[in-house]
């Protein structure tokens, strides 16, 4: 997707698509700002939670991009405020985290995060999710909440290659168990849950847990 093409389709619209940007990382909201500078989006960002919160009712924005901590706030518990506000059922949310764990992954696709990204921010990616939640017609954006992820792995092909213990530690990952209780669970060590979690990650070509999440919930590997 070219930056040209989706700055075209943005122009072409009378109205011009709102995204509120909500973070307190100085260097992460540069590599924002650098991104969305480039295409006519119109742009508000918030430093904090509250700031957010006492702004987005009067203001409701076409998309959110949320970091995953912010200094007065877990991003994931802001992000769970937000979807969980009526008129914000239906507005998508892109969480972005510096390397965020497999558990607070999990968390953020299960309370109905639109997608998940990890720093440096790559500006494809970001510019292609924003793209197809905003202009591009889908019904919602934003998954129904579930308390799990992940229903059935059953009918994923792509897992078909995955041993029975892999695919029930790939189960439990979804679950947002962390590798401790994962072990607990399955009463091996957290360092063979690292072994697994590693080849699952290999065969499914996925770079980390980001990643993983992505896979299993879009049920679509990497091209």
């Amino acid at each position: 997707m070219e930056i040209k093409q989706f700055v075209e389709e943005i122009l072409s619209n009378r109205y011009i698509p709102l995204v509120h940007v909500v973070n307190s990382d100085p260097l992460l909201s540069d590599q924002i700002s650098a991104v969305l500078l480039i295409t006519e989006l119109r742009v508000e960002m918030f430093k904090t939670a509250a700031e957010f919160a006492m702004n987005v009712s009067s203001n409701l924005p076409d998309a959110v991009i949320m970091n995953m901590q912010l200094d007065d706030r877990d991003g994931i518990l802001l992000l769970d405020w937000f979807l969980g506000v009526q008129s914000a059922a239906k507005i998508p949310v892109i969480m972005v985290g510096d390397n965020p764990d497999a558990v607070k992954v999990v968390q953020a696709f299960k309370m109905g995060a639109a997608d998940v990204l990890t720093t440096p921010i790559s500006a494809s990616m970001l510019l292609h999710g924003l793209r197809e939640l905003i202009m591009l017609p889908r019904t919602p954006a934003v998954p129904p909440r579930s308390p799990t992820l992940v229903p059935s792995l059953d009918d994923f092909p792509a897992l078909k290659g995955l041993t029975p213990r892999e695919l029930e530690v790939l189960r439990l990952i979804a679950e947002a168990l962390t590798t401790k209780e994962i072990g607990r669970k399955l009463l091996i060590s957290p360092r063979t849950v690292e072994v697994y979690r590693g080849r699952i990650l290999e065969k499914l070509q996925a770079r980390n847990a980001v990643d993983l999440m992505r896979i299993i919930v879009n049920r679509k590997l990497p091209e």
